[in-house]
């Protein structure tokens, strides 16, 4: 019987020690490629961008099981698509992008070994969509710009591989789905990679 408890106990100190490799606070800075897209009057414009992110997080592990929340924002301007037309004696573009974007989420995941975590993410994003008007009104230049908040909706998934004691890559992708305003609503899909720093 004594034989038996002790295997037990064998059996639960490397299940916790294979999990949990991720336990605390982090910080991560990703590159990632963010195709958008802006929806308004049955016109879909898109682009595509190289931005930067960096959040910050805490991660518990629960057995094989973790949960993690993190904050990020996003580095640069997700370009949305641009719209182009003539219409008598006016003539003009349209372009959108998306700025200033910054969002929190959870992330549910499962520690496949201590060097390794694969999670799922949702979360709540923000940005500030912005509108540039270059048009022509018979033949007087005329610039200027409107910016709107949206709120959106994110949801992902996402591999972390620790190739040192505070050291690990990250891999993930995510799509923003944001609510519509006037009738414009945008959307980005981007995908990232990057290093992350476990204190």
């Amino acid at each position: 019987m004594k034989k038996i408890v002790l295997f037990a106990a064998l059996l639960g100190a490397a299940s916790t020690s294979s999990a949990g490799g991720f336990d605390g606070l982090f910080a991560e800075a990703k590159l990632g490629y963010a195709h958008s897209k802006t929806d308004f009057d049955g016109i879909s414009p898109s682009d595509n961008s190289t931005v930067g992110e960096i959040s910050l997080g805490y991660s518990k592990a629960f057995g094989e099981y973790n949960l993690a929340g993190t904050a990020y924002v996003i580095l640069g301007d997700q370009k949305a698509g641009s719209i182009s037309g003539t219409d008598g004696s006016v003539s003009g573009t349209v372009n959108a992008k998306g700025t200033n974007t910054w969002g929190i989420a959870v992330e549910p995941g499962f520690n496949v070994n201590d060097n390794t975590l694969v999670y799922a993410k949702l979360g709540y994003t923000q940005t500030t969509g912005e509108l540039d008007v270059n048009a022509t009104v018979n033949g007087t230049a005329v610039r200027g710009s409107t910016s709107t908040t949206f709120n959106g909706v994110t949801f992902g998934a996402g591999a972390k591989y620790k190739f040192a004691t505070n050291l690990y890559g990250v891999v993930e992708v995510q799509q923003t789905n944001y609510s519509s305003k006037d009738g414009v609503k945008p959307s980005t899909f981007m995908t990232s990679v990057g290093i992350g720093y476990k204190f």
